[in-house]
């Protein structure tokens, strides 16, 4: 996906617009507090009925080629990049393993992607996320 496309100018202008949005926190341990409450569970079970709810979501810290965070429905595994990540980045990958595999960046991510948001983050960074996504015509 290009680094251009809507769902990324969209977060890069809520990024500085919201502080919150851009504070690092641990992956793993943040992934491993989100991934095992609701909302995500509830919106797994909604968009994916395959998906095993007790497989945790793992996290795996690539090397120097590995350049952006992916996340892998298919194996229920985000892959980062070597450095600091942010909640948002982390929340952003999150709403990927809630969707089908071929959701992509969809106005269904945007809006899975605002419901952690604003569970996670709060109504702030998530009013400001969605002013964002509506702005660059996500949704």
């Amino acid at each position: 996906m290009s680094a251009d496309c809507p769902v990324y100018r969209a977060e890069r202008a809520a990024w500085a617009a919201c502080p919150v949005l851009t504070a690092t926190v641990d992956p793993h341990a943040f992934v491993a507090w989100v991934a095992t409450k609701d909302p995500f569970l509830s919106l797994r079970r909604r968009h994916r009925p395959e998906c095993h709810l007790h497989e945790p979501v793992g996290v795996v810290v690539g090397d120097r080629r590995t350049t952006r965070a992916l996340a892998w429905p298919g194996h229920q595994c985000i892959e980062l990049p070597e450095g600091p990540v942010t909640q948002s980045v982390l929340l952003h990958e999150l709403a990927h393993l809630c969707l089908p595999d071929n959701e992509g960046h969809s106005r269904q991510f945007a809006a899975v992607h605002l419901e952690l948001t604003q569970c996670w983050l709060g109504e702030w960074a998530s009013t400001i996320l969605a002013r964002a996504y509506r702005e660059h015509g996500v949704l």
